[in-house]
Order: C-alpha cells, then sequence, then structure tokens
C-alpha cells in the first residue's frame, strides 16, 4: 500500500468532521462540558464566573461543531486540489490556530486548562488535525494540470 492512498483527503477530512462534531455534540448533551468548564480555570470561581466559564466552553464546543461540519461539507463536495486546499486551511484554522489563539487570550485571565496534564483523548485530538493537515498538504495540486514551457505556457 502506498502512504498516497493512506492521505486520502476525503477519509482525513471526514473523520475530522466527525471527530471535532460527534465530541462536541456529546460533551454539549451530556453536560461533561458544563460539568468540567470550572476546572479550567486557576482560581475558585463565583457562581456568575462559573456561568461565564460554561459559557465560554459551550461556545467552544459549538464552534467545534460548526469547524467538524465544514469539513464534512469539504470532503463530500469539493474534490482535488480544491478539498486538498480547503481542507487544510479548515484543518489548520479549527485545529491549531483558534484553539491557540483562544487557549492563549484566556490565559491572562486565569484559564489554564491542562496544569494536570494533557488528557488521554488529547493525542486524537492533536493527531486528527496534524494528519488531516499532512494529507491536504500532500493533494495540494492533485488534479492540476502541469505548466510547460517557458512562462507556464503549454507548446
Amino acid at each position: 500500500m502506498k502512504i498516497s492512498s493512506l492521505l486520502n483527503t476525503r477519509f482525513w477530512l471526514l473523520l475530522f468532521g466527525s471527530f471535532f462534531s460527534l465530541f462536541a455534540t456529546w460533551g454539549m448533551l451530556s453536560g461533561s462540558i458544563a460539568d468540567s468548564a470550572p476546572t479550567f480555570w486557576s482560581k475558585s470561581l463565583s457562581g456568575f464566573e462559573i456561568d461565564m466559564a460554561v459559557v465560554n466552553e459551550l461556545t467552544w464546543a459549538a464552534s467545534s461543531i460548526v469547524s467538524g461540519i465544514t469539513a464534512i461539507a469539504v470532503a463530500l463536495f469539493a474534490s482535488g486540489a480544491v478539498r486538498a486546499r480547503i481542507g487544510a486551511v479548515v484543518a489548520l484554522s479549527s485545529g491549531f490556530v483558534f484553539p491557540f489563539l483562544a487557549s492563549g487570550a484566556g490565559a491572562a485571565y486565569g484559564y489554564g486548562g491542562l496544569e494536570s496534564g494533557l488528557p488521554p483523548e488529547a493525542i486524537f485530538y492533536l493527531a486528527v488535525p496534524i494528519l488531516t493537515l499532512i494529507a491536504c498538504v500532500s493533494k495540494w495540486n492533485e488534479g492540476v494540470p502541469k505548466k510547460k514551457g517557458a512562462g507556464g505556457r503549454n507548446k
């Protein structure tokens, strides 16, 4: 089996989208997001602050659902280089840029979340976006005709 077949953009975008959408939906419906929200802050929280922490985590989950649905739509409705390029942007922005910017901004207010270390599912949370990004970048020019001759003109 070739490594190229393992880096199937449709598969990785569907996995990325399913993972982000299903786990966030499960967390919202089960109440685990609301229950764990106060634990991500470095100090004791008042009742109002707990409510705000819950809202913060629920907003995070809702944005994960939207990112997941976007990845699934890209996987199903785009192909070739278009799927790879849009998929790379979705994986990079949703899997890395947004979480790190949001966590960094919250850190100034005591948002820590990971003082006790990464939970076991974090490996999957980090691996899926990384592999999705690698798959999409590796197929960046898939199906794009190669230019021939000087100045990119076909001869």
